[in-house]
């Protein structure tokens, strides 16, 4: 026989393992392997020994012990047949498996018994696949070597990192280069996704081991706002499903067909919520995802909002891409800038180099449209303080546009928003409207490094400190005041130092920053109508604490099954606030405002909201004295005395029916509006642990409006399938 051929069978013979869970002869030494298993060749029917161990040929198959063969591993690993690394990954990551696959593939195979049979490998009972992509276990796996099918069934479960798949059956054509799950359940963890991916991490063997766990620990770290309100000659938000600030979904599917960098089926269900029969849930048809430029990209043709199993809203197409909310196309009411009810598309950012990406979104005016006129701009020969007028409207008053530039100048991150109210060049005073702001990080509390030290009555303190320089530009957009709040005017620059810091000690919170900005500003005059220039000068700060007076005991630490009308455990006890605010302005033309707020009062918080009827009650209000010395040369920042108290009361009705009422009364002696409420604002929620619809109306503002909220939660442990 040729040196060829004995060769060939050699290696063949080599790939060959152990059937027997518990084997009833001894382990086969390794050094003895290649001559014995060239001797074999001729009589698999005999029975060899080597340095005490043994081989034998039964029944048309080979047995060697559990305890040394590693024949199905050595095949996979020789072949680079890792089929965990063909679940979708970035595009980095598959130069990654192809430009070093020695240091890359590390593949064990585990099981109670293994064999190969008819050019097959097989692995029965606990088996276990080990790679650099991750784990999987299955009762059962299989690889036929000439048709390159891997096939795994039978309680199917791939762990890699924070994400987990499970499901009955596991499939994977390398000819094809396609694969399948069937009856699919599994929580994908966006926030670490493309981590998770990495072949050049280590697999985390504690995440795999808390899936394995019952459902503890969950805490809601954030929401996603679906808001709509109506405002009647005011600026209102269009309507916006920012669904991709969800993080950790649970999934499920009858089917899923992937390759190495898409994956598809032609339903599937998401949820948000960590138990069982989940209260929010979306359903995807004919949905799909991909790896774009190392982000994924997530496509449902057809999409439905489903609320506890019983309420079912279409939302139509649907496309996430990497955090990134992009709708195909949307509509909103603005009707101080757009005459009212417009429609709007946006798409994908456009990348200049690696620094830059420009969102463009255009608009086009329906109520403009159909009016014929427009009462959103100041005649082209009028002054530009001058009231705006009704004016006949031609083809460009119909579109608008904004530009929204982000990217990265060396150190500093810097943001540019531009608004064309219309393309009709001709509406020159309030055609346009633009600001500039440019970021440096001086300072910044690293999260892994703030400061937790558990004090005497168990409460974490906490210290985070963030200090910024920023250079801004702004041309008819709304500006920092310096004191309280924001203001339109007509053109402004200049730079600032920012610092913000907050610490928990014991039971109280607190939070300080201080400012200091030097700018130059066009603006509106305080007492006539014409526009002045002036330099401001501005040194700004603010302390404020909340005590805790009384709480309860034994209040839960993070929520359960029984939290059905509320995502976070209620705070409850009775609380003390404060705040000092210190303004000092200087103008360049000698003028002086100083300005000091200060705020305090109760916030009463009873109630779990676990009970059906009146188990939440709260009551804040919050008193506020403002004293002023000098005067502004502007109108837009000028202070004004004066004493009011905000209250906020709000009250479980039934279940998750929450009413809330938000006023404002004066308190200000001398002033004409003395004792009257304003600011009014009633609210009438649905409150679940999953998501929040709100509806509240503003009669001072005449606004109406919506938000609905779905909350983002971290969670260790796993439910079973929904």
């Amino acid at each position: 026989m040729s040196s060829l051929k004995i060769k060939l069978l050699s290696i063949f013979l080599f790939s060959i393992f152990p059937v027997s869970a518990k084997p009833d002869f001894e382990v086969f030494d390794r050094k003895c392997q290649s001559s014995y298993l060239i001797d074999i060749q001729d009589d698999l029917d005999k029975k060899y020994s080597c340095s005490n161990s043994t081989i034998r040929k039964l029944n048309n198959k080979i047995e060697i012990s559990k305890d040394y063969f590693d024949g199905f591993s050595y095949y996979l690993n020789k072949h680079n047949y890792d089929v965990l690394a063909e679940i979708p990954i970035p595009e980095t990551q598959k130069d990654l498996r192809t430009l070093d696959k020695k240091s890359l593939t590390s593949i064990e195979i585990e099981a109670n018994t293994q064999y190969e049979s008819e050019g097959k490998f097989f692995a029965e009972g606990n088996a276990e696949v080990k790679t650099m992509s991750g784990t999987l276990y299955a009762d059962k796996i299989s690889f036929d070597r000439n048709n390159k099918i891997f096939i795994a069934t039978g309680n199917v479960r791939i762990f890699r990192g924070n994400q987990f798949i499970q499901s009955t059956n596991f499939k994977y054509d390398y000819s094809k280069e396609i694969g399948e799950l069937i009856n699919v359940y599994g929580t994908m963890d966006l926030s670490t996704f493309n981590k998770d991916l990495n072949l050049q991490e280590k697999v985390k063997k504690i995440a795999e081991i808390s899936y394995l766990e019952k459902l503890k620990n969950m805490q809601m770290i954030d929401e996603s706002n679906i808001g709509f309100s109506q405002t009647y000659e005011r600026r209102s938000p269009k309507i916006n499903f920012e669904l991709s600030s969800i993080s950790k979904w649970r999934f499920k599917a009858n089917k899923v067909n992937f390759t190495s960098s898409s994956f598809s089926s032609d339903e599937i269900f998401f949820t948000n919520d960590a138990y069982n029969k989940p209260q929010f849930l979306i359903q995807s048809k004919n949905f799909s995802g991909e790896f774009i430029e190392n982000k994924l990209k997530i496509n449902s043709k057809s999409s439905f909002l489903i609320l506890d199993d019983r309420l079912r809203i279409p939302i139509g197409k649907r496309t996430i891409y990497e955090k990134e909310n992009v709708n195909s196309w949307g509509f909103g009411s603005d009707y101080a800038e757009k005459d009212g009810i417009y429609v709007y598309r946006s798409s994908q950012p456009i990348k200049f180099t690696d620094k830059f990406l420009l969102k463009i979104t255009p608009y086009i005016l329906i109520q403009r449209y159909f009016k014929g006129n427009t009462k959103n701009f100041v005649p082209k020969d009028a002054y530009i303080l001058s009231p705006k007028k009704k004016d006949n409207t031609d083809l460009l008053d119909y579109f608008a546009v904004d530009f929204d530039l982000k990217g990265f100048l060396g150190d500093w991150e810097l943001e540019w928003n531009s608004t064309l109210n219309s393309l009709n060049l001709e509406r020159s005073h309030d055609l346009l409207k633009s600001n500039l702001l440019l970021t440096k990080k001086l300072f910044e509390t690293e999260k892994d490094k703030i400061n937790k030290v558990k004090s005497d009555d168990k409460l974490e303190n906490k210290y985070e400190k963030d200090l910024d320089l920023e250079i801004f530009s702004s041309f008819r957009k709304p500006v920092w005041k310096g004191f309280r709040g924001n203001n339109e005017i007509y053109f402004a620059y200049g730079t600032r130092l920012k610092n913000y810091s907050i610490w928990n000690y014991g039971k109280t919170n607190n939070q300080f920053d201080w400012n200091l900005e030097i700018g130059s500003f066009k603006a509106k005059k305080n007492d006539e109508n014409r526009i002045i220039s002036r330099e401001r000068y501005t040194l700004s700060g603010s302390y404020g604490s909340r005590y805790q007076l009384w709480s309860p005991k034994d209040i839960d630490k993070v929520i359960n099954e029984d939290y059905k009308y509320s995502p976070i455990v209620i705070n409850q006890g009775i609380f003390f606030t404060r705040k000092f605010s210190l303004g000092i302005f200087q103008y360049s033309d000698g003028n002086t405002q100083k300005a000091l707020e200060v705020k305090f009062g109760p916030d009463f918080i009873f109630g779990e909201k676990k009970d059906d009827f009146l188990d939440f009650t709260r009551l804040k209000i919050e008193y506020s004295y403002t004293f002023r010395n000098g005067e502004s040369p502007f109108a837009f920042d000028n202070i004004n005395d004066s004493s009011f108290a905000d209250i906020q009361l709000q009250q479980q009705i039934y279940g998750p029916l929450l009413f809330t009422l938000k006023t404002s009364i004066n308190l200000d002696g001398h002033s004409s509006d003395y004792g009257k409420f304003k600011n009014n604002r009633y609210e009438l929620s649905f409150n679940r642990r999953a998501y929040l619809i709100n509806l509240y109306v503003e009669p001072n503002e005449e606004r109406v409006g919506i938000d609905f909220k779905i909350f983002n939660f971290i969670y260790t442990g796993s439910e079973k399938s929904f």
